[in-house]
Order: C-alpha cells, then sequence, then structure tokens
C-alpha cells in the first residue's frame, strides 16, 4: 500500500460530522499527509458544501485542490462534479440512489442555485489543476464491493448472524440483477428492516465495506477509526502519532509539542498558516520518512515536526501576538531611522544641531519599545498557556467522536 495520498474518512457525509467538525479535521490531516483523496459523491452534499471559509469567501477545499493538497476520486462516465450531481439528481428520483440528506431534501439541494455555484466552483479549479484527478471504475468498484458483502457476511464478520448477512447480500444481489452492489440498496434494505439494532448493524458493515473498497481500488491508504479499520483489515496511517508509539520520554508530547491537538489553534488557522507548516523542513522528512516506511526515523521525526509546530502555535492561535510583534518592529524601526536622522542633521547644518536632536529625541520616544515589548511577552505567555493540553492520542483525537465535539 502506499502512503500518499491518503483518504480520510471523515469527508463521508454520512458519518455524521457538522462542516465545522469536516473542516477542523480536514485542517488537521493537511497538517499530517503530503495529500488527501476526497470521493466525488462526499463532494456532492450539503455538509461540504457549507464547509466555506467566511475570510476567503468560497470553499476552503478550492485552494486545497489548487496547492495539490486535495485529489478527487472520479468515477469514470462523468466529465465533471456538476455532470455527477445531474446524474444522482436522475438516480434519486427513480429511488436507486439515497442523498446524503435523504430523498426529499437531497432533491431540493440538487435544484439550488447556491448548490450548483458551488459545484462550477470546484469543477473551475479541477479544471486548472492538472494531477487532481484519481479516475475509478464504477462497475469494476461495484462488483468489488458485491463480493466484499458476499464475503464478510458468509464469514460472520459482519457483526450479523451468518443468516441475517446473507439475507441482506441476497436482497441487494436482487436490486443489483447481478451487476455490482451499492450502499444505497442495503439502506434500503435496512429502512425496511423492523429492528433498529439489526438496521443500524447492516448500515455499519455497509459502510465499512464502503469505506474499505474505493481506496483499496486505488491502493490508497485509509485514515478512520480503530474499530473501522478493525472491520476492513487495514491500518491507520497516522498510527505513529499515537501515544503509545511517541512515549520516548514522559515530556514527548505535552504543552505546546501537543498544539496540534488543539481547537483553537486548529480554527485559527488560514490557508497562509497551514503553506508555511507544510513548508517546514521537519513536514518534508515526516512525509518521507513515511512514504519510506522507515519506522525509526518516522518516529524522530514526528516529534521534530510537533515542536516545529509547537513554536508557531501561540503566534497562530493568538493573533493579538503577532499585531504586537509588527508593533514592536516597526518602533524599533522608528528609533533606529530616528536616532540616524538626529546625526544626519546635525553633521549636514551644525546649526541645526538642537533641531536634530530634537528630531532624534521624538523618534526615539516613539521608537521606545519596553512597554510594547512587556506586552508581547504577557500576551505569548497567556496564548502558551492557552494551548496547554493535556498528554492524548491524536489518534484519539481525530476520530473519536467525544473528541471531536470539544473542538
Amino acid at each position: 500500500m502506499t502512503t500518499e495520498p491518503v483518504f480520510p474518512h471523515v469527508f463521508d457525509p454520512r458519518q455524521g460530522a457538522r462542516s465545522l467538525e469536516i473542516h477542523l479535521l480536514a485542517k488537521l490531516h493537511l497538517l499530517i499527509f503530503g495529500a488527501l483523496t476526497v470521493q466525488d459523491n462526499f463532494l456532492i452534499s450539503k455538509v461540504l458544501a457549507e464547509m466555506r471559509d467566511s475570510r476567503l469567501k468560497r470553499s476552503p477545499i478550492c485552494d486545497w485542490i489548487e496547492r495539490g493538497w486535495l485529489k478527487l476520486a472520479l468515477r469514470k462516465g462523468t466529465y465533471s462534479l456538476s455532470d455527477l450531481k445531474d446524474q444522482l439528481y436522475e438516480k434519486a428520483l427513480t429511488g436507486d440512489y439515497i442523498p446524503f440528506e435523504e430523498q426529499q431534501q437531497g432533491l431540493r439541494l440538487y435544484r439550488s442555485r447556491k448548490f450548483k455555484g458551488y459545484l462550477e466552483e470546484i469543477d473551475a479549479c479541477l479544471s486548472t489543476k492538472e494531477g487532481t484527478i484519481l479516475q475509478w471504475d464504477k462497475h469494476r468498484v461495484g462488483m468489488r464491493l458485491r463480493r466484499l458483502m458476499q464475503a464478510t457476511a458468509g464469514d460472520g464478520s459482519s457483526g450479523l448472524a451468518v443468516s441475517k448477512a446473507m439475507r441482506a447480500w441476497h436482497q441487494a444481489e436482487q436490486c443489483a440483477a447481478g451487476g455490482g452492489h451499492t450502499r444505497t440498496m442495503y439502506y434500503q434494505y435496512a429502512d425496511k428492516l423492523k429492528k433498529k439494532e439489526e438496521a443500524r448493524l447492516v448500515r455499519a458493515w455497509v459502510g465499512a465495506m464502503y469505506l474499505r473498497n474505493l481506496p483499496d481500488a486505488l491502493d490508497l491508504d485509509v485514515s478512520a477509526p480503530s474499530e473501522i479499520l478493525g472491520v476492513i483489515g487495514g491500518r491507520d496511517p497516522i498510527a505513529e502519532l499515537s501515544e503509545k508509539d511517541l512515549a520516548i520520554s514522559p515530556p514527548a508530547l505535552t504543552g505546546r509539542d501537543c498544539i496540534l491537538l488543539n481547537g483553537t489553534f486548529l480554527g485559527a488557522l488560514t490557508l497562509r498558516d497551514i503553506e508555511r507548516l507544510r513548508g517546514l523542513g521537519e513536514f518534508r522528512d515526516l512525509v518521507a520518512a513515511r512514504t519510506k516506511g522507515d519506522a525509526v526515523k518516522l518516529k524522530k521525526c514526528v516529534l521534530q515536526y510537533l515542536r516545529a509546530v509547537g513554536e508557531e502555535g501561540p503566534r497562530i492561535s493568538c493573533p493579538r501576538t503577532r499585531t504586537l510583534e509588527a508593533h514592536v518592529r516597526f518602533k524599533r524601526m522608528v528609533a533606529a531611522a530616528g536616532g540616524l536622522l538626529g546625526i544626519v542633521i546635525s553633521l549636514a547644518v551644525p546649526g541645526l544641531a538642537q533641531t536634530g536632536l530634537l528630531v532624534s529625541g521624538l523618534c526615539y520616544l516613539l521608537g521606545k519599545t519596553s512597554g510594547s515589548e512587556k506586552q508581547l511577552e504577557g500576551a505569548k505567555k497567556e496564548a502558551v498557556d492557552d494551548l496547554m493540553v493535556k498528554r492524548t492520542s491524536l489518534v484519539d483525537f481525530c476520530h473519536g467522536r467525544l473528541a471531536v465535539s470539544r473542538i
């Protein structure tokens, strides 16, 4: 399996996350991996359409695509997201596809002018950036899902009794008429079950296989919760960031070294911040070590990178520190310029020496930095205190529902 780009489970709208949660966890993934992949129909959803950056006044997905950070897994037979949306709309009308927002809400969303503009915005970015499309064959992937569902139904790993799992599979097989299976087929079957727990297990089963299916077909690693990875038989590509793997010394992940786990930090991250942090030599070393599969070097690179990010943390999470830093730089510049100006005037026109000293003195007063420096020191300390989080596991933070709710 290759390690780049990774397929993050957080993009799947059926996981029930809110737009803000997806946005922050996507930022987290961008600070860990060289590139991410999102499935085409995931973008055709209300939750991802609402994941907009108010400061940039457009979807951050566009910026990530333009910078080569995000790739789109687009099925063959479609030439754009807008085209796929039209195809899904026709299927939803006949009941062959269940939108993430369910039937009627999904149909209204697909007809929305605002939603149409959102998809066209992303399509425009995809058309101008080469290498952003990973194509997949819908029929082959559907047949892969059919085989996966049959195998897991028969060996008892579905979470259901074999008889119940095989009954669900045969129902989907009738709908497929010898073709590939879809997640919608199993959701439709689950909707008709009287027992809610059985219906939940059917959805969880097909959801896990669905999550495994396309990444396997594209040879991608999956970033997913450990309980799902236990079902699909994959591996968590961010396991090297877990607490037990980094416990080289007690303070290995405390204080600012844990800044990637902080919701305030993730929320404050701007596009420029992400770009700058991804440009760090420590980030490049981390991606290279993971790609090469060097476990020993990977742990070292993780620690070095987390500490490098931690140094940048207070300035990012507390904009006031940036303002004070700029103020201190300006006053130092004024002081230096004032002193130089007074000397020049005194030497050039001796009779104006007093004037030169007056100018120099005024500039010195304007440029006096001790007060600003104290304010800056205090702001930085306050920012660091706010960012001090308990030693924790990034895996749990990234995928645990309780952790996500804290953001």
